[in-house]
């Protein structure tokens, strides 16, 4: 007899049995997927499974967490369909003969003391933390642990006031009474402490073998439970912790121990699974190895003493001075010439990565770091601005099309050669390699590179600056230039902050900056949704950053081409209406810049806002591997082809001021990049992935209206710049200079 549910699913082979029913392979009859069908007698004396059925949906999209793909009644029963998941770790436990090597706990606890955060996230309690309640994925998710049954889970506090629930004491033991809390055993109410508590039993069931407390008899159920209350109470710490090692952790504080733990807490303290992870940090040797970080390299969580919450605030920090420090040296380019920033702050970078090759404290390798991108940084906005020093308007695009496609590898093969190297000779080593190509660079730009500054070397026949070729070359003719208090001269440091005080610059740089946060939160969040949902290694993660970073070096080489193809257009119509040429050194009023540089980019724009819509649901969906990666190369294209866009019309905006604009720009990306690094992942954990990237989405669609507003506007806010910079030209006729 072939028996169905929801007139979808097949029921199979019976896999598994519980208190509150029994657990069967199932059948897509559609499309053939393997799916588990629980069914309860709707005859139960305690129906809970339409209850637990609505706890799945209140947490759905978190990780770990099994998907509900339907639930009703059939006949005689209630039936729900989920996920088809793989061994519990009570099997796995019992398959390797009950010992668990510290490694495997560890990296176990990491996950466990995740999916527990979660729930807590969602104002639920599990109250039934057991090894039979958390099961491992099958298939490309193998590595990744499912926590179920929530039959016995309730709401510790109010979803909208955050009131916890009152302190009640006489309550019935619920849960398993080997792990259960003493709390529990005393009759009070439980709470997120008494969850913490569970799972310290677990971990230590899982170091031991067993617990003190598991044997004992008695002549009834309630005797029994009295039996392990007490033996958990008087068990010593020493006892309970005897063979775990005593550099920190479990064997090393009181506060560690789980009994100790939920009894030295008060109803009133937040248990965070974060604190409490921390406490096993210090023996954490083999925690999960993650592809490089965007910005740079981060250091061994273990070798500091650290933990990778403070790890990951150097990435904040980093962001934030690379969007800070660029309006220093943006200012000086502009004013001493591009060569000596450049010497400056390539000699700087490479110290600090010697430095932070030999850090050994925490609080150093904060400020290295901010060295490191007082460093970096510069070489974005001085590298803009020898672009436009160089290139003239008709071909700007390309060029810097160019510029950036070597700017934007950096993310393509980062991941890969610092996981690489990292996995290999150890972190360290990522530093010394920067440390050899930043050496190497330096001495070429000492070598080759020749100043570009059009105020101190014009179209390149002046002399300033020289490289040493150029010294030992000098001919009679080539007039040194005579600006030799230029290097005395106070450079004017606020230049890019005033620059956002142009209304057309600031909009124009806020709506394509919120472009670059979102493909920021695709990058960040990467590495933990591709381990998470999908089970990849760490190499596996770090190819898959390839398409994002192929999709950004074609968007960039595309963008170029599309764009100056489309300014070569502009200057024939302008030349047909007008029937003069433009001067391709300096663009006039009346020419449409604003919309030349800007109308080819809404395509890209519009694509962006849908892609990241989607995108966070086929995470929750569980959509194959190939999309989600595609949708990052769409979205790794459409990015980079509005930045160049934006870039280019800066520059054309400000001619000879390309490195102060350019750090205008590099400003405003990187705040709302070093924002979107502190809420992406409590984002993600607070409403799921797949709302997180809708919200995101939707927050693009609303600054379209920016965009427009730049197109329509930006003209008139040339011109009245124009008019306050030259106000004895105010009366002069628009058009191309004489």
């Amino acid at each position: 007899m072939d028996l169905r549910v929801g007139n979808k699913y097949r029921i199979g082979r019976k896999i598994g049995s519980g208190s509150f029913g029994d657990i069967y392979l199932g059948t897509n009859i559609v499309t053939g997927e393997e799916v588990a069908i629980k069914l309860e007698s709707i005859k139960a004396k305690h129906p809970q499974l339409e209850y637990e059925a609505k706890v799945y949906k209140a947490l759905s999209g978190g990780v770990g967490i099994p998907f509900v793909r339907w639930y009703g009644t059939e006949c005689d029963y209630n039936a729900m369909v989920i996920d088809l998941l793989g061994p519990s770790l009570e099997d796995l436990f019992n398959f390797v003969k009950r010992k668990f090597s510290l490694k495997t706990v560890l990296l176990l606890a990491d996950q466990m003391l995740s999916r527990i955060e979660y729930i807590h996230s969602k104002n639920f309690i599990h109250r039934d933390i057991k090894p039979d309640n958390f099961l491992m994925g099958i298939g490309k998710r193998g590595n990744q642990v499912n926590v179920i049954d929530f039959g016995l889970a309730k709401k510790f506090r109010d979803t909208r006031t955050h009131l916890h629930i009152p302190y009640r004491e006489n309550k019935n033991l619920t849960g398993t009474a080997r792990y259960a809390s003493i709390n529990t055993h005393l009759g009070v109410e439980q709470s997120r402490r008494d969850d913490l508590e569970s799972l310290g039993y677990v971990l230590m069931y899982f170091c031991r073998g067993s617990l003190p407390w598991q044997g004992l008899k008695a002549a009834s159920k309630k005797q029994k439970y009295d039996r392990i209350m007490e033996k958990k109470m008087t068990t010593p710490t020493e006892l309970l912790c005897r063979g775990f090692p005593r550099t920190g952790g479990l064997s090393s504080n009181r506060m560690a121990t789980p009994s100790s733990t939920g009894a030295m807490m008060t109803r009133g303290d937040d248990p965070s699974p974060s604190s409490f992870r921390r406490a096993t940090n210090n023996i954490n040797t083999v925690k999960k190895a993650s592809p490089i970080m965007p910005a740079a390299a981060g250091p061994s969580v273990n070798d500091l003493h650290t933990t990778n919450e403070r790890v990951n605030l150097t990435v904040t920090v980093y962001m934030i001075f690379q969007g800070l420090s660029p309006a220093f040296w943006g200012s000086l380019a502009d004013l001493w010439g591009r060569r000596p920033v450049y010497l400056m702050t390539i000699a700087i970078y490479c110290l600090s990565c010697i430095g932070l090759a030999l850090v050994n404290d925490y609080g150093l390798l904060l400020f290295l770091r901010m060295v490191q991108a007082f460093g970096a940084s510069s070489l974005i906005a001085v590298g803009a601005g020898v672009v436009g020093d160089i290139a003239e308007p008709a071909r700007r695009a390309g060029y810097y099309g160019v510029y950036s496609m070597g700017q934007l590898m950096g993310p393509v093969i980062g991941p890969i050669i610092g996981g690489l190297v990292a996995g290999t000779i150890g972190w360290r080593w990522i530093f010394w390699v920067l440390t050899v190509l930043a050496a190497i660079m330096l001495t070429l730009v000492f070598l080759f590179v020749p100043e570009t500054l059009r105020s101190l070397v014009g179209n390149g026949s002046g002399y300033a600056n020289p490289t040493p070729f150029q010294y030992f070359q000098h001919r009679p003719h080539q007039q040194p230039v005579n600006t030799p208090s230029r290097f005395l001269q106070r450079p004017h440091f606020l230049a890019p902050f005033t620059y956002l005080l142009q209304i057309d610059v600031f909009v124009g740089l806020l709506f394509s900056g919120l472009l670059y946060s979102c493909y920021y939160c695709y990058m960040l969040s990467a590495t933990s949704l591709l381990n998470d949902y999908y089970g990849l290694t760490t190499i596996q993660i770090g190819l898959c950053f390839i398409p994002s970073g192929v999709g950004c070096v074609a968007g960039s080489f595309v963008a170029g081409k599309i764009m100056d193809r489309s300014f070569r257009a502009a200057l024939v119509r302008y030349k047909t209406v007008h029937g003069s040429e433009v001067d391709r050194a300096k663009i006039p009023l009346d020419f449409p810049i604003y919309h030349t540089r800007l109308h080819t980019t809404w395509p890209f724009f519009l694509a962006a806002q849908g892609v990241t819509l989607v995108y966070g649901w086929l995470f929750y969906v569980h959509a194959p591997l190939a999309i989600p990666i595609i949708f990052q190369f769409i979205m790794g294209f459409c990015m980079v082809f509005l930045m160049n866009g934006i870039q280019t019309l800066l520059v054309d905006l400000f001619p000879g001021r390309g490195a102060s604009i350019t750090a205008s720009n590099n400003l405003v990306r990187c705040i709302l990049g070093a924002v979107m690094t502190v809420v992406v992942d409590p984002g993600i954990q607070g409403v799921g992935v797949g709302w997180f990237f809708t919200i995101i989405g939707l927050i693009l669609i609303c600054s379209n209206c920016l965009y427009l507003f730049v197109l329509k506007t930006g003209t008139h806010y040339r011109t009245k710049r124009h008019e306050k910079a030259n106000p004895q030209q105010e009366d002069e006729k628009a058009g191309p200079p004489s």
